[in-house]
């Protein structure tokens, strides 16, 4: 739990990468190298908004994991 209220679902030390998204969404897109190194590895993601309706001007979304493995 947060001093928000809120759920950090990962270890923010890993990454922090911002970057803004339109008010209406965006998609994002990328490609995943062809790699036997990534076989077995997890990535865990989640972000955090600035919220003007939200409490403390913050929310959270749910946490999103990533396998790769066959």
């Amino acid at each position: 739990m947060t001093s928000t209220g809120d759920t950090l679902l990962v270890s923010p030390i890993a990454l922090f990468v911002p970057f803004p998204v339109a008010p209406y969404g965006a998609s994002l897109y990328g490609d995943v190298p062809l790699d036997i190194d990534l076989l077995g590895v997890t990535f865990d993601l989640q972000a955090i908004e600035f919220d003007p309706g939200a409490a403390y001007g913050l929310s959270f979304t749910d946490g999103l994991e990533l396998f790769f493995g066959l």
